[in-house]
């Protein structure tokens, strides 16, 4: 079984660039031979166990690309051959030479001629390209440095002695197995940024697919780092840096990075894992067009992956095809095209089915329809992860041939995103929860499920808004809220839950029952609080109205209660009964739904115009129609409204009553059965 790795899970949030300053020699001083171009493979090894250790700095390596930060940081024209670099500190003594160039964005492409290099430094901030900018630009992001991985130059050269050293007995699997195990070959980055160009028809570093157990490992993320040049789209087999195939098994890849740089690089991945394999401690950032991390049909445990700012082309920056790996902690924000695809995948009979599991969050998706996609994939299991969407896109989508469990976390918003929606489930697929928050903004929905939903307890049906200020006199709390698409009380009504978090001032703060909220406007909502005269409060903070307001479709099956059954009886004479004299009542403790309604005669009735039953609550109702020449009537058969998809708000009173039609023989001992089941847990 796998060893697992407690780590702190890396950062959620944009990526930090590499280092600034040092990089050339950063990390060389301590990595035995320095640039020295010396060939000393177990000079140094960065764990306690000795393997041997192929350190590509002791092979030559540069590890000096420098990039000029995220965003806006250079500035470039249109047929000029000179970046503008504010934070660069170009000097022509170690820059001159270099390869460069610049991107504005994932997919975005590239600002100078491929195999552009630094032919002059003007100042500090101003180098010399060796091509014309062909468009301009004042918000991009530029690179320069060493290739390190021309062929037959350092990281070819450690590589292929890396690879030369590796097993082909499968027992030398324990590099997997077992991470310090000395058998297994180390592919060795010390702190330092690598550029690298990919070779014909190969990836950077490929894994053969007859040999076992190989470890590549760096000396943290954002610190040993692997920078694809400008022309990778024309170079290697997919344009990948890491490869390894199916019948590679035990890679491990620790503490690296892979920064695309806004570089377009071919339609597949920057680490694509084909065997099996254990990550630990791995980001890739800015890796455009493809994937940035793909398992695709691989199984292996991936301890705090992280994938950033990737995607394009209709690809996502997380993919897990055909596999069965878990994924620990990490995440993978903002990539274009989504962030998450697990797709034809499945477990059960075969394997156990992909998991994505602990501190892993899923953050915006640029232009994606759904955040977390599921295609086509059974028996894949969410354990206490966090999903957001984004206005453009529901956080997790479920499609008609899918099954997923999730067993607590949050479907949520990010931030101040409007219109967001948390869950869809296609006509067909089937999704398993078990406290989740299901939360929306606007006008989107928290759940809209055209499929099945599987409710085992404890989720919820949420809108939020963002608190603008708050007053407080006694018990009394009015929020002024910052709408998010809808105003107010399109999404909140007086009688419903409501929590409180994160307010500036800690009485405001909670979880107030069904009840609490009291009045709602266009802008505020007015509730109950613990405390008394809190104090005026100021931004900060989040109100969740917990409804079914905005949950869509087919209402979901709770599991863990079966559906009450009620009897009402007429005694004496059939006949008509009223709201005020009714057949029975029933007090609803939470959100409710009548699932089915029956009811019987001891004789076979004759209408001309036939009896009806009503189950309301004075403000929505539910009806079935008792059709002549039968004794039992059934909603599943016979004429009914409302039956499975009305829902009767918490603590409220449900009243059956029925009109008495104009019959020659009307029902006799007549009885009306209905079945009532909880709707999520609002």
């Amino acid at each position: 079984m796998r060893k697992i790795i407690i780590s702190l899970m890396l950062a959620l949030l944009a990526p930090l660039a590499w280092p600034q300053s040092g990089v050339g020699g950063g990390g060389q001083s301590n990595v035995g031979g320095g640039g020295s171009g010396g060939v000393t493979a177990n000079s140094i090894t960065p764990r306690n166990a000795q393997p041997q250790v192929f350190n590509v700095v002791n092979y030559g390596a540069k590890g000096d690309t420098q990039f000029s930060g995220l965003g806006a940081t250079c500035t470039v024209s249109n047929g000029v051959n000179t970046i503008t670099c504010p934070n660069a500190n170009f000097s022509a003594a170690k820059d001159i030479g270099k390869r460069a160039n610049c991107g504005d964005s994932p997919g975005g492409g590239r600002y100078f001629t491929v195999g552009s290099t630094i032919t002059g430094v003007n100042s500090s901030t101003v180098a010399v390209l060796s091509s014309n900018a062909a468009a301009g630009s004042s918000a991009v992001s530029c690179y320069w440095g060493t290739v390190d991985d021309a062929p037959g130059g350092p990281i070819a050269t450690a590589v292929a002695a890396w690879q030369a050293a590796a097993s082909t007995s499968n027992g030398q699997g324990g590099a997997f197995n077992n991470n310090n195990s000395p058998a297994a070959p180390v592919l060795y980055f010390p702190a330092g940024a690598y550029l690298v160009c990919g070779a014909t028809n190969l990836a950077v570093i490929n894994t053969p697919n007859n040999k076992f157990g190989m470890v590549i490992e760096g000396d943290a993320p954002q610190e040993s780092v692997l920078v694809p040049c400008d022309n990778l789209a024309n170079s290697g087999a997919q344009g990948e840096i890491i490869n390894q195939p199916s019948g590679a098994n035990g890679l491990v890849i620790k503490n690296i990075s892979v920064d695309g740089m806004y570089m377009p690089a071919n339609n597949n991945a920057a680490i694509v894992l084909g065997g099996i394999h254990y990550t630990e401690n791995v980001t890739v950032t800015r890796w455009s067009i493809g994937q940035g991390f793909d398992s695709n049909g691989g199984s292996g445990y991936n301890l705090n992956i992280q994938v950033n700012n990737s995607g394009g082309g209709g690809n996502t920056g997380l993919r897990c095809q055909n596999c069965n790996d878990e994924f620990h902690g990490g995440g993978s924000s903002n990539n274009t095209s989504g962030n998450v695809l697990v797709s034809n995948s499945s477990g059960l009979n075969n394997a156990q089915g992909p998991r994505f599991t602990g501190n892993f969050f899923v953050d915006e998706c640029g232009s994606a329809a759904q955040c977390f996609n599921v295609v086509n994939t059974h028996d894949l299991w969410l354990q206490g992860i966090g999903i957001t969407g984004t206005p453009s896109g529901v956080g997790l989508h479920v499609d008609g041939n899918s099954s997923v469990h999730w067993n607590g976390g949050v479907a949520a918003v990010f931030g101040t995103d409007t219109n967001t929606g948390g869950v869809t489930v296609d006509a067909g697929g089937t999704l398993l929860e078990s406290d989740v928050r299901n939360v929306s903004t606007g006008t989107a929905k928290c759940i809209t499920n055209n499929g099945l939903l599987l409710d085992n307890g404890g989720n919820t049906c949420e809108s939020m808004f963002r608190i603008a200020s708050g007053t407080s006199t006694g018990t009394t709390a009015v929020l002024t809220l910052t709408t998010a698409g809808a105003a107010v009380n399109v999404a909140c009504a007086a009688g419903d839950s409501l929590e409180v978090q994160s307010a500036t001032i800690a009485g405001y703060n909670g979880y107030f029952a069904s009840g609490a909220i009291t009045v709602v406007t266009a802008t505020t909502l007015t509730y109950t609080t613990q405390g008394s005269n809190l104090g005026a409060l100021g931004a900060g903070g989040v109100a969740f109205c917990k409804n079914l307001i905005n949950y869509s479709g087919n209402l979901p099956k709770a599991l863990l209660n079966n559906p009450v059954p009620n009897t009402c009886y007429v005694t004496g004479t059939f006949g008509a009964t009223v709201t005020g004299a009714p057949m029975c009542a029933f007090k609803t403790q939470s959100a409710t739904n009548v699932t089915n309604i029956k009811a019987a005669s001891t004789t076979v009735t004759a209408c001309t115009v036939a009896p009806v039953v009503t189950i309301s609550d004075g403000t929505v109702s539910v009806t079935l129609t008792l059709t002549t020449a039968k004794s039992l009537w059934d909603s599943s058969v016979d004429t009914s409204t409302g039956v499975g998809t009305t829902i009767f708000k918490p603590n409220g009173t449900i009243q059956v009553t029925n009109t008495a039609g104009t019959c020659t023989t009307p029902p006799t001992n007549f009885s009306v059965s209905y079945n009532v089941s909880p709707i999520l847990s609002n």
